[in-house]
């Protein structure tokens, strides 16, 4: 499918899946520096949370779908603009459906009071993923027992329970890409593999904005 230039909250959302035939690399980063001057030594780190560092394949199946990817790199100037990366796994396992109208989901404990909450991006905002390819972006804006997980707007669109275990609720990350250039390995004269770096960044970039295009749905090939 063409790139529809989705956005959520204002800014890009990089929503290409991998290429699940290789094996991505999803590591924690918390850069610090040692002081070692005639006292004790001591860290000290700039960073309030850690970061995630994050690299995978992703396959233009078509030459219209390498050209969107390509596109999408040189719209964020390399490592210089920040958008939106779904984590792609199942970080928040659904226990039930919901109706279109709802605004909470339900899903199995993850402590995030504890280990979510005290971030500033990661953890807060999510991609929620249907089998039919359609999505759509949502904020958490409290968890109430643990399992109740309430949204800043109401889903738009209906899950039930038998699909419930299909649909896949993703952490979007806020990342930059971690590289100013590309390479595109190509099988055939229309298909090629392109590799990504990403890092995460502590704050959503200024010019995010509020509007309406903070929820959207958007669908993907």
């Amino acid at each position: 499918m063409a790139w529809t230039k989705t956005k959520y909250k204002g800014v890009y959302v990089f929503y290409w899946t991998p290429n699940w035939v290789s094996a991505g690399q999803h590591v924690f980063d918390h850069p610090y520096d040692l002081l070692t001057m005639l006292g004790v030594e001591r860290a000290e780190s700039n960073y309030g949370d850690s970061t995630f560092r994050l690299r995978a394949g992703f396959l233009g199946y078509d030459r219209e779908t390498v050209q969107d990817i390509n596109d999408f790199f040189d719209a964020s100037w390399g490592r210089y603009r920040g958008f939106w990366l779904p984590s792609w796994h199942s970080d928040l396992v659904l226990t039930a459906g919901w109706a279109a109208i709802d605004t909470a989901f339900t899903a199995a404990d993850i402590k995030w009071d504890e280990y979510w909450s005290p971030a500033d991006v990661t953890g807060h905002h999510v991609l929620i993923r249907w089998p039919d390819g359609t999505f759509i972006c949502r904020e958490i804006t409290s968890v109430v027992g643990g399992t109740t997980y309430n949204v800043n707007a109401a889903f738009g669109k209906a899950c039930s329970a038998a699909e419930a275990p299909w649909v896949v609720v993703s952490f979007l990350y806020f990342v930059r890409f971690n590289q100013d250039e590309i390479e595109m390995k190509y099988y055939t004269t229309d298909v090629a593999d392109i590799e990504f770096s990403f890092k995460t960044l502590q704050t959503v970039a200024s010019t995010t904005t509020t509007s309406s295009s903070s929820s959207t749905t958007s669908s993907t090939a």
